[in-house]
């Protein structure tokens, strides 16, 4: 696999290809002021009342609230060949450790985000990870991190599959300041001289949707993960140069988590309920 950063480049505008023709940009945008109220967004008639009823808003903190109303648990199960004392034991220090993954992490909390989003977006997606900055005055360092990622901040290689885990290649997108790119870069190793090559995004921002257009004074750094020798491996990039060479993340399953709120059949995004009835809250 070709992991230059030209070529995660063109992966990348590839990704961002996809997404503007299944018109996800226009859709989240749209879906997402409808949500909010916006519905009058975009209309030239100054001299109007614009009321606004807003049933598409009821709907979905309706479907979410039935979803999460519930609180999520975890249960724990050991192999039954061991014996019933140590697997006890067992049990009970894994179901403790991932209680404390969930209240470290926020998990409960970001999950109602990430449940809402997939209902207003088409597509809710979890990205986990180890962050070393975290329990740094504790014995062993770091800690698992959990982020809830927009589904136009990350690419599939394989659009047409919807398996996480079968992706060839999954594109987690950043945008951060350029300047604490470079700083990044530094801590990653890159020589003094080679921080010139990261630059402000030069992308046409015209194919994504405006709320974000703000953001081309920002640099775009992709975090790639591929699968190499039965382990899920990293490579961090901007559009010229490596800023992290490849490392193996010691994992066999890809940090993400898909939710599709309804299934598209030959494409890794769903799609929301807001985007079929638009044009019923458009004639209200």
């Amino acid at each position: 696999m070709n992991n230059s950063a030209e070529s995660i480049w063109k992966e990348y505008q590839k990704g961002i290809d996809y997404k503007s023709t299944i018109l996800l940009f226009d859709n989240v945008e749209m879906n997402r002021n409808f949500y909010l109220g916006k519905q009058w967004e975009g209309v030239n008639a100054p001299n109007i009342e614009k009321p606004v009823i807003n049933i598409q808003k009821k709907y979905v903190d309706y479907a979410t609230s039935m979803i999460i109303s519930d609180d999520i648990a975890v249960s724990c199960d050991v192999d039954d060949s061991i014996e019933q004392t140590t697997r006890d034991a067992l049990n009970y220090i894994t179901s403790s450790l991932i209680n404390q993954v969930f209240e470290q992490t926020k998990f409960k909390k970001k999950t109602r985000k990430f449940i809402k989003d997939a209902a207003v977006t088409g597509d809710g997606f979890f990205y986990w990870y180890f962050d070393p900055n975290k329990n740094k005055k504790g014995k062993y360092k770091g800690g698992i991190a959990l982020e809830h990622i927009e589904s136009t901040n990350i690419c599939f290689g394989n659009p047409a599959e919807i398996d996480v885990d079968r992706q060839p290649y999954i594109l987690v997108i950043t945008k951060l300041p350029t300047d604490e790119v470079k700083e990044l870069a530094k801590s990653y190793g890159v020589a003094e001289e080679n921080l010139n090559q990261i630059k402000k995004d030069g992308l046409d921002y015209n194919q994504v949707q405006s709320s974000a257009r703000s953001i081309v004074d920002y640099t775009t750094v992709i975090t790639k993960f591929f699968k190499k020798d039965g382990t899920v491996w990293c490579i961090k990039s901007v559009q010229d140069i490596v800023i992290k060479d490849e490392w193996d993340t010691k994992t066999q399953l890809y940090p993400i988590a898909h939710m599709p709120w309804i299934q598209v059949e030959n494409s890794y995004h769903g799609t929301s309920p807001l985007t079929e009835t638009r044009q019923n809250q458009i004639m209200i």
